[in-house]
């Protein structure tokens, strides 16, 4: 099971975001979702939680109960503002010395006050 240090440090939440009902009842899937959080595939798990029939999901669920559904739509909201945070810094990143990784082509990424973290 992951502690509950590791989730407020990986999700980037506050005390009062935690998902205590995820982490009490579906602990298996907070720990999904803290693995996938910073992967592209974090965003197709959260809506399959959040939507079981889209997206190929699996029809042999029956849901979650409400208030841990809540907990999972306001990750899904938190981990779409962490995402749009990432494209922010990754749009400042520009090649130098040659460009499509050309050999002597390196990536430089150079942080820009203008781009919150």
């Amino acid at each position: 099971m992951v502690s509950r240090e590791t989730v407020l440090q990986t999700l980037k939440c506050l005390p009062n975001q935690y998902p205590q009902l995820l982490e009490e009842k579906y602990p298996h899937v907070l720990e999904k979702i803290v693995q996938l959080w910073n992967s592209p595939d974090g965003e197709a798990y959260l809506a399959d939680l959040l939507h079981p029939s889209y997206s190929g999901g699996r029809f042999d669920r029956k849901g979650f109960p409400e208030k841990v559904w809540q907990e999972i739509l306001r990750l899904n909201e938190l981990y779409k503002k962490t995402a749009s945070k990432i494209d922010k810094v990754t749009a400042s990143c520009r090649w130098l010395h040659g460009t499509n990784g050309r050999p002597g082509s390196r990536l430089v990424c150079a942080y820009s006050s203008s781009v919150p973290l």
